[in-house]
């Protein structure tokens, strides 16, 4: 871990001597801090703040790394300053909480614990402490009157009982005019989401996640190659936020963000014609109004602080050449950023860009190339690092591996591929094994699941005619639905892996493909 945190820090380097007027100083000061390079990181926020006094992300880092440095009143001014520049601000009101509490005052912990449960950021661990705070102070439990949660990006806050890692930076705030020249808005992260839109609450109900995921994919099942896009997307958004040590509370808003970011598309696609490749400006108006038929299905819709603008911003450049608005840089909402990202690696190993799929290490290197443009920087180093700790995600394999499920029986099939979409995996589904041939000629696979219940004979001479054929010789071969001893037998013989009769469980099917998987890739990491 130690060489994949210097080589961040020399990405970060590199990229902060081509624009050191830039607001790059805090993501490769937030880089020192972590490493330990605390003085390093001290010195950089000092003379960036110097010339970008309004940076609240910087003065979240400092914050952070004078507690880490043992200077308690140091850090205390700090979130206070955060607090005088963003009044809602969840990590230093947090912060400055746990320190009220550490000093003994107990009624201005409460204040500060208060204001984080009417901003829609508290939890049972904080509601706990403020009942246990209520019954020291005599005072008993008066609790606040809830009020619409703030459209910007919720901060992520340090756990209430122990030191943790600093979140990663809060887009800046930005001059009334990027928002439309709207000032009392305040911020370019605050998201109009149009008349009739409701209040957004931080809380996501895990099973609106699960309901939205199976919705979304039903949608997406238009054809035989069911990607199953938005499922990726949301494996994808989901690590990165992990690995940026995001509160559990966001990270389900960034999830059912990356569900209903593409709706829009969704809706149109049978309306609209397809917009041919390497028309910029063309796919640009068709993203657009994707963008606008999306926040007019979610009008009304009482929707997590962080959604709307997720959605609304996800075509934002790094550069501010992006739309609707031209944010740059951290003008652009958090959440936006990450899911952009995790938008864009998903489309690139699912081939729905331009049909063409790719391996993850040539959509990694795809995305690198764009990082500082159209991409933030960090994110991109920070998606790099998600594959090669995937396993730590529990995610392993689902992650663009691409499967072929050759099953007579449509459902069957349908079901399967749901299952493994929700673990992110492509798949294409056909019904029988002239159309599987098919399919492993002209497209790539690395797995391929059959059906036991297709004929007898002529299953094990398709799977024979994959094991000679040296283009796909090496992928696994998963049989299912294979209910009698001989038949296991026979299926083994011509030269499937594994072989399970129906009542075989999806975690154990899935473990089954991922070792099967794991051992297939140890000489091509990453998926080269």
């Amino acid at each position: 871990m130690a060489d994949t945190a210097r080589d961040e820090i020399s990405r970060l380097e590199q990229e902060f001597e081509k624009d050191p007027e830039g607001r790059l100083f805090v993501h490769l000061a937030d880089a020192y801090r972590k490493s330990g390079e605390l003085e390093r990181a001290l010195d950089l926020l000092q003379q960036g703040l110097e010339q970008h006094g309004d940076s609240v992300s910087a003065r979240l880092v400092l914050a952070q790394v004078h507690a880490e440095m043992g200077n308690g009143e140091d850090a205390r001014s700090v979130w206070e300053a955060v607090i005088r520049q963003d009044a809602d601000n969840e990590t230093a009101l947090r912060a400055l909480g746990d320190l009220e509490l550490g000093a003994g005052r107990n009624g201005e912990a409460l204040r500060y614990y208060r204001r984080l449960v009417e901003l829609g950021a508290g939890d049972d661990a904080l509601q706990a402490r403020i009942t246990e705070l209520d019954g020291k102070t005599g005072g008993g439990h008066r609790p606040e009157p809830k009020r619409a949660a703030p459209t910007a990006r919720p901060t992520p806050a340090p756990a209430a009982d122990a030191p943790r890692a600093a979140p990663p930076p809060d887009p800046e705030p930005a001059p009334a005019a990027q928002s439309g020249g709207d000032p009392g808005r305040g911020r370019a992260v605050a998201v109009d989401a149009g008349p009739g839109s409701r209040a957004e609450p931080s809380v996501v109900h895990t099973d609106a996640i699960g309901i939205s995921d199976l919705l979304v994919r039903l949608l997406e099942y238009r054809d035989s190659t069911f990607r199953a896009d938005s499922s990726l997307t949301r494996l994808l958004a989901l690590a990165i936020g992990e690995e940026l040590e995001l509160e559990r509370i966001h990270l389900d808003a960034l999830a059912l963000g990356a569900l209903l970011s593409d709706l829009g598309g969704l809706a149109l696609r049978d309306r609209v014609p397809q917009t041919p490749p390497g028309t910029e400006e063309a796919e640009r108006a068709a993203e657009q109004r994707e963008v606008a038929v999306s926040l007019q299905l979610l009008q009304g819709i009482t929707l997590p602080a962080g959604v709307h603008e997720a959605v609304r911003h996800q075509h934002e450049r790094w550069d501010g050449t992006g739309y609707p608005d031209g944010l740059r840089e951290e003008e652009i909402p958090y959440t936006a950023r990450v899911l952009a990202i995790g938008r864009a690696c998903a489309e690139r190993l699912t081939g729905s860009l331009d049909g063409q799929s790719r391996t993850v290490r040539e959509a990694l290197d795809q995305m690198q190339r764009q990082a500082g443009s159209r991409f933030d920087p960090v994110i991109v180093s920070v998606l790099r690092r998600v594959f090669q700790r995937r396993s730590e995600h529990g995610i392993g394999f689902g992650l663009g591996g691409r499967v072929l499920i050759v099953h007579p029986e449509e459902l069957r099939s349908l079901g399967l591929a749901t299952q493994l979409h929700t673990n992110g995996y492509v798949t294409e589904m056909t019904a029988d094994t002239t159309r599987g041939r098919t399919g492993l000629r002209d497209r790539q696979a690395d797995a391929l699941v059959v059906g036991a219940n297709l004929p007898a004979t002529d299953l094990a001479r398709f799977i024979r005619e994959v094991r000679g054929n040296s283009a796909v010789a090496g992928i696994p071969i998963v049989a299912i639905d294979a209910n009698e001893m001989n038949l296991r037998v026979e299926l083994l013989t011509a030269g499937a892996d594994v072989c399970f009769p129906s009542e075989i469980s999806f975690r154990e099917f899935k473990a089954t493909l991922d070792a099967l998987l794991r051992r297939r890739e140890e000489s091509a990491p990453l998926g080269a």
